[in-house]
């Protein structure tokens, strides 16, 4: 679902549902559109970059509906990059494009200012802020952390095949039920203020950039941030049994859950509190990690491959496939 942004009678930002291509394209190809697009990329002028096209990806809202507390969520999100200049943003665009299965992308397109907006398909169950840290990790690009509102209006320039090499027919086709909408904003409200958000803690600040920076090697005290750290009390009767060369550098073992976060000789570490700690049962990984990141669990998908070896996606984080 994709909307219209303009202003009714009253001053109010209120949205117009686009049930297809011709009109998003009709809109954002106008004589005024294109010319406020060019007086912008010309003069730098924001008078013309706000008079552009506005459109909202995040959110469903009926026709004339206001924009300002709409309590619903759609089936995507909107993902911002922005750029050196137009050559990184061109080479970004083609990447993306290229991944576009894979990464669930629908539309991917050039701003005014030459950075990169992409919307991709929101996972059920997770938040925007969730969807676009893992984008942020798949791509490895930076974030810009003030798009995780579910209203967030962005301005859209002319559409050809140099500015939007990707717009998808599911942009105008795909929705949720009203209610489907609304109970799934409903739940990602509370998973949010449940702090149950698998996210770094960088990735929650506003009006900040975000990228997520793997450690290059274990460090007594781990930078929170690099993961989604755990918090909880570790009780005898839940502990892992965890490999001795471990316990013997004084480390303590993990909760019988762990995470596996790094793997090395000694055994396969975890974090928690902060701390590393012994995760697991073995006195040599079966797998080692590389960069700082971990073996993955379960994941069989592999979404990366380099030197280091298959990459795949848990929890949000990177990890190596076990061979």
């Amino acid at each position: 679902m994709i909307n219209l942004i303009y202003i009714d009678g009253n001053g109010r930002k209120v949205a117009r549902p686009v049930k297809s291509r011709e009109v998003l394209v009709e809109a954002c190809n106008s004589e005024e559109n294109v010319e406020n697009w060019n007086k912008y990329r010309q003069t730098g002028d924001d008078r013309y970059k706000r008079a552009l096209v506005q459109v909202c990806y995040s959110c469903q809202v009926k026709e004339g509906g206001m924009l300002r507390g709409v309590k619903t969520v759609s089936p995507f999100f909107f993902y911002d990059i922005d750029c050196r200049d137009r050559e990184e943003c061109r080479q970004i665009m083609s990447q993306l494009v290229g991944r576009k299965d894979e990464l669930g992308l629908v539309e991917v397109a050039e701003s005014a200012s030459y950075g990169v907006h992409a919307v991709g398909r929101r996972e059920p169950g997770r938040t925007i802020l969730e969807c676009q840290v893992r984008m942020s990790m798949l791509t490895q690009t930076e974030m810009d952390t003030n798009n995780k509102e579910n209203n967030r209006v962005v301005f859209h320039g002319p559409i050809n095949d140099e500015t939007t090499p990707l717009l998808d027919d599911a942009l105008f086709t795909e929705e949720l039920s009203d209610e489907e909408a609304a109970e799934e904003y409903r739940r990602l409200k509370e998973r949010e203020k449940n702090g149950l958000e698998e996210v770094p803690p960088e990735a929650k600040k506003a009006n900040k950039h975000f990228r997520t920076q793997p450690q290059t090697q274990p460090q007594t005290q781990p930078q929170q941030g690099n993961f989604n750290f755990g918090g909880n009390n570790q009780t005898q009767n839940n502990l892992s049994k965890c490999s001795s060369k471990i316990t013997a550098q004084g480390y303590k073992c993990c909760l019988a859950n762990c995470v596996v976060y790094y793997s090395d000789a000694d055994g396969d570490w975890g974090v928690e509190n902060n701390q590393w700690c012994g995760c697991g049962n073995s006195n040599t990984g079966s797998c080692v990690g590389a960069q700082g990141f971990p073996c993955c669990k379960s994941t069989r998908a592999v979404v990366y491959v380099d030197g280091d070896g298959n990459w795949g996606v848990e929890n949000n984080n990177w990890c190596i496939i076990k061979n």
